[in-house]
């Protein structure tokens, strides 16, 4: 009875080892599933990655160009200001022109012959040429800010 005995020992040994070893068997296979989520998941992790440098970069280029664009926008708002303080000038100066010459005629002061008055009339000419230039500039100018701040938005 005793090598019975043995035997079922060895039996049931057997049974706890293979027990054992399914349970083993088991959470390998649950460790190797999640070691394969993880791979997955690491795999579009750096997908995104990729992709959100290419973003950075592109807004990179992006930003290089707006900038070099602003610069050039307000180089063109400077030379726009210029013209119109030029502008501005020649035409204070040719009103102040006008201004004497009328106080001048109002105080009977000039005698205006025909090649004074068409002297006059050609000053006039230039000064409505000269507002007609100011008001260019002066559109040209709101134009160049509207595009920027379109630009800009």
């Amino acid at each position: 009875m005793d090598a019975n005995l043995e035997v079922l020992k060895k039996i049931f040994d057997i049974k706890r080892k293979e027990q054992e070893i399914k349970k083993t068997d088991l959470e390998l296979k649950s460790i190797c599933k999640e070691n394969c989520d993880l791979k997955a998941e690491l795999s579009n992790t750096t997908s995104q990655i990729v992709e959100h440098k290419k973003t950075i970069e592109s807004l990179e280029k992006e930003n290089a160009k707006l900038a070099i664009t602003k610069e050039i926008v307000t180089k063109e708002v400077e030379i726009l200001e210029n013209e119109l303080k030029e502008i501005t000038a020649e035409l204070n100066r040719k009103k102040n022109e006008h201004k004497t010459s009328f106080m001048a005629f109002q105080n009977g002061n000039v005698d205006f012959s025909k090649e004074a008055l068409l002297f006059l009339n050609k000053d006039t000419s230039d000064l409505t040429n000269t507002v007609e230039e100011l008001e260019s500039a002066e559109l040209a100018k709101e134009n160049s800010k509207a595009k920027f701040c379109d630009w800009k938005n």
